[in-house]
């Protein structure tokens, strides 16, 4: 598979006692998972051991809005999150998937005052 954002290679990893499976770009760091996926690792998995690219080239990925869902070509959705408003990621809107730059799942797992301040102040797009 290749990564959306920079054409990457994209590599599978094996995460949590089910043997669950996510994509990592091993350029950029970016992650590719099911959406079912997301519910468990923001509640019960720790985030920073599969989102171990770096935040900085993640924000630098921020700016590059309009990818291709990696599995069926479908022009990917730009949504927020609806805890952490601040964080936005890329669904395919046939369900196949949702990418987050890398450093935007730790973040995501981590809810900090901070976080829900610049939820108040982003609201949505």
């Amino acid at each position: 598979m290749e990564c959306p954002k920079c054409q990457g290679n994209m590599e599978s990893v094996r995460y949590g006692a089910n043997d669950r499976v996510i994509n990592r770009c091993e350029e950029c760091g970016g992650l590719w998972f099911k959406p079912i996926d997301l519910t468990r690792l923001r509640r019960t998995f720790k985030a920073e051991y599969l989102d171990v690219g770096s935040a900085k080239v993640g924000k630098q990925h921020n700016k590059v809005e309009d990818i291709n869902c990696p599995v069926c070509g479908m022009d990917c959705d730009k949504v927020s999150d609806d805890e952490q408003k601040h964080i936005w990621y890329e669904q395919c809107p046939e369900g196949c998937g949702v990418y987050f730059d890398a450093g935007e799942l730790t973040d995501l797992s981590q809810e900090t005052l901070s976080d829900k301040i610049k939820g108040w102040i982003t609201g949505s797009r």
